[in-house]
């Protein structure tokens, strides 16, 4: 395996932040996924998706957050 300087890790690095970041901003302001059914003649119709005004993935970020900060915490004692 060939040796990367300090540099170019620096910058696959920072590369990879940016990539990661861009992709979090996607998948919030995206739907992260759903089901839909229709059935016309029998009058019934399904859905239900995750996206961020669903409560569900707001709750699950909170407790992320939660999480992070409870961690930092014990490190700063």
């Amino acid at each position: 395996m060939e040796k990367v300087e300090i540099s170019q890790f620096q910058g696959l690095l920072v590369g990879q932040i940016i990539a990661s970041a861009v992709g979090a901003l996607l998948l919030a302001v995206s739907d992260f996924g759903g089901y839909y059914y229709m059935n016309y003649y029998a009058g019934i119709r399904v859905w239900g998706y995750i996206y961020l005004g669903s409560g569900i993935l707001a709750s699950v970020l909170i407790a992320c957050l939660e999480a992070i900060e409870r961690k930092t915490n014990k490190q700063d004692i």
